[in-house]
């Protein structure tokens, strides 16, 4: 996968353990649009809860921000 991927964990309303990881792509060293990709498991089972991208868990960010930039600094 291109772009920076961040992990993390939280609850929803106080419950439950969720387990995320959002990643974005900076346009501008890309050559393209700014995008990013977040993906929400639960983490006692893994089941997938929530994928705005499409395939496999190591696919590129593809939703192209609606506003706003992604930066990221070397």
């Amino acid at each position: 996968m291109r772009g920076f991927p961040c992990h993390s964990t939280g609850t929803v309303n106080g419950a439950g353990q969720y387990g995320f990881v959002i990643s974005a792509i900076d346009g501008a060293i890309s050559g393209g649009d700014d995008t990013f990709r977040i993906r929400i498991r639960e983490k006692a089972t893994n089941t997938l809860i929530y994928d705005n991208g499409a395939g496999y868990d190591t696919a590129d960010p593809v939703t192209p921000l609606d506003g706003g930039n992604v930066k990221i600094h070397k």
